[in-house]
């Protein structure tokens, strides 16, 4: 039989670890609701409020649309604030906070838009609009737009 002290311990022991698994447990899915919550927040951001939607109506066109090389060229402040969205998400994307199959579950379908537009790719292209973390995502994103010429 073992002595009181070393049964003690042994219990002590394994409610540590049974805590620790519960603890990881419950750290992991609350990670798991904060990035659901946050991917939702982005959602509704980009797509429930009416902010972006003409710029993303304008992506939506064919390639070479009229409407898209104007917001190139005249540097459209919504079409930058959208850029910049993306490469936030995109930033996200690259240190793990969010995985490749969310961002392509939330933007997939515009980043096949952006890659369609030869002259927004250009100025995506341009190291000296900071679009880097976009730039990466768009050469390693896996969906091709269905509307691709």
């Amino acid at each position: 039989m073992l002595p009181f002290a070393t049964a003690v311990s042994i219990c002590s022991l394994i409610v540590a670890f049974a805590s620790l698994g519960v603890a990881f447990f419950s750290l992991k899915t609350a990670r798991g609701l904060n990035r659901a919550k946050f991917l939702y927040d982005l959602h509704k951001d980009f797509f429930v409020a009416d902010t972006y939607k003409a710029t993303l109506d304008a992506l939506d066109e064919i390639s070479g649309d009229k409407a898209v090389i104007c917001l190139v060229e005249t540097e459209n402040s919504l079409l930058i604030d959208l850029l910049n969205a993306f490469e936030l998400v995109a930033y996200f994307e690259h240190t793990g906070q969010l995985e490749v199959d969310d961002v392509d579950a939330l933007l997939g379908y515009y980043l096949g838009c952006i890659r369609r537009h030869a002259e927004l790719r250009q100025y995506i292209k341009d190291t000296r609009k900071s679009f880097e973390h976009l730039r990466a995502l768009l050469d390693k994103h896996p969906r091709e737009n269905p509307h691709a010429a």
